[in-house]
């Protein structure tokens, strides 16, 4: 079901996962509203959403791949990931060639050649929390490692829910959402 006609569903859920599915929409904030209108009043919601500090190198070689003119074909593929792979000035270029999804065919085509990409920031995302009256809880991470080192820059922010201080801290260390932002949020209870 495409996400703008869950509300035919006639249901509500406790919880619901939308990774990297919102960012490929024509307007990510209209499947918001619809996934928070099929969302319990007590549910939780987790979102996955490309970062824009942390794609510059996916920025780039989308850029790339639009001035040579590629396109989907294994071979324009090839080009693609050659390209990547030469590059050796630019580290977030560089990193890209360590991404699960450049070794396959598929995982290249949506790495690079989705037909439509919206990437967040941090404030970005706390504007749209605002608007909806949402209470964020908190990023997660396949890995202790990024929370340790956030904790350790802000030993104030015991949570690890400020995302003023997430925000400073991606731009210290702009690879951390390099997957995608990963977050839990639920509507407020007040």
């Amino acid at each position: 079901t495409d996400i703008l006609h869950l509300n035919k569903l006639n249901k509500k859920f406790d919880i619901i996962e939308s990774i990297g599915t919102l960012h490929h929409m024509e307007d990510p904030i209209k499947g918001l509203r619809v996934l928070l209108d099929t969302l319990e009043p007590h549910g939780f919601l987790k979102l996955g959403l490309y970062s824009q500090t942390a794609r510059q190198g996916v920025i780039k070689v989308k850029e790339f791949i639009k001035k040579e003119n590629l396109g989907n074909s294994i071979e324009d593929i090839r080009v693609c990931r050659k390209a990547v792979i030469n590059q050796k000035e630019d580290p977030f270029i560089r990193m890209l060639s360590l991404c699960n999804d450049f070794y396959s065919t598929s995982g290249v085509r949506d790495l690079f050649f989705n037909i439509q990409e919206h990437r967040f920031t941090i404030p970005e995302i706390a504007n749209i929390l605002k608007t909806f009256n949402l209470e964020f809880l908190g990023f997660t991470f396949t890995s202790e490692h990024i929370k340790n080192r956030f904790s350790k820059a802000y030993p104030g922010d015991k949570s690890n829910i400020s995302l003023d201080n997430w925000h400073q801290f991606e731009l210290k260390n702009p690879e951390i959402f390099f997957g995608m932002y990963k977050f839990w949020v639920r509507k407020n209870q007040n």
